[in-house]
């Protein structure tokens, strides 16, 4: 789980790095977009010098406790992975050629494989495989306490947790305001008959997202009970990478319909104004959170 947490904070670090003035937004960028849009190769750089500064700090404090540690931060493509991230986060879809959408679907298949890789090439998991279960059970618990004092010298402490976890609440209840508004019902039940032409049938915009994520989970709990997970060292198990690119194919099939029947019956454009008007009120209630998460 510590992992998994680690994975997360750098990509949140990442995204906050690109926040930006959030008074004013231009002609057709939505407030929240101008916020976590602006994924500049050069703030997603210092922001990963930071976490590798962490990541140093970790080191020494752990060796300090007789404990080896790997500074690691992962090797993926770090502004994809925040775009990852961002669209994860607002269930973001465009228009069927957007590239995200034709690379990716909703981002919840890559967000997986990510995390997969990150588990994989994590150094720190042949250093943990030489211990015993007492001094693994104590390694453990010195990793999340230098973790912690780690994350509490660069302003990652639990407040700033706190803050992202209150972010994420809020945004959902964002959305699903955004999506009760009259208009949005209106051009949603149109959505819902080109979808149905298309082969799919939804009655909400919420639905094709839930469906593949509860394919994967669905996926994974099959394979894992027949046995046909593996996983490195003592890393989570993971599916076959055939298994995951099927299903990746089926989200981008899917995120493609879903965006050219947006476009196409006209919800498109209203979702951008109805959200546009409304995230603008959010943020104007919203800015010491803002602040907060965008350090």
């Amino acid at each position: 789980m510590l992992h998994r947490f680690r994975y997360v904070v750098v990509m949140a670090v990442v995204v906050a790095s690109c926040a930006g003035p959030v008074d004013t937004a231009p002609a057709g960028v939505e407030p929240l977009d101008q916020v976590f849009g602006n994924l500049d190769p050069a703030r997603q750089a210092e922001a990963m010098d930071q976490a590798r500064e962490r990541e140093n700090l970790m080191r020494g404090c752990m060796a300090a406790e007789g404990f080896e540690y790997v500074p690691y931060v992962g090797t993926e493509d770090t502004r994809v992975g925040a775009e990852v991230m961002v669209r994860r986060m607002r269930s973001a879809v465009k228009t069927a050629d957007d590239e995200f959408v034709r690379s990716f679907g909703y981002g919840s298949t890559e967000m997986q494989i990510r995390l997969a890789a990150y588990f994989a090439n994590d150094p720190n998991r042949v250093i943990q495989d030489r211990l015993g279960p007492e001094e693994y059970r104590v390694y453990m618990e010195t990793l999340t306490a230098c973790s912690v004092t780690a994350r509490e010298a660069y302003g990652m402490g639990d407040e700033v947790a706190a803050a992202w976890s209150t972010f994420e609440e809020e945004l959902a209840d964002l959305d699903r305001r955004i999506v009760a508004a009259p208009e949005v019902v209106d051009a949603t039940r149109e959505w819902s008959r080109c979808m149905a032409r298309e082969g799919y049938r939804f009655s909400s915009l919420e639905d094709p997202v839930r469906e593949v994520e509860e394919r994967f989970a669905g996926t994974f709990e099959e394979a894992y009970a027949a046995g046909e997970t593996v996983g490195p060292g003592n890393g989570p198990p993971q599916l076959a990478p055939d298994v995951v690119a099927g299903l990746q194919a089926a989200e981008v099939a899917l995120a493609v319909a879903d965006a050219g029947c947006r476009v196409s019956t006209g919800l498109a454009e209203v979702l951008e104004r109805v959200r546009a008007e409304m995230e603008a009120r959010w943020v104007a209630e919203h800015g010491d959170l803002l602040e907060m998460i965008g350090g």
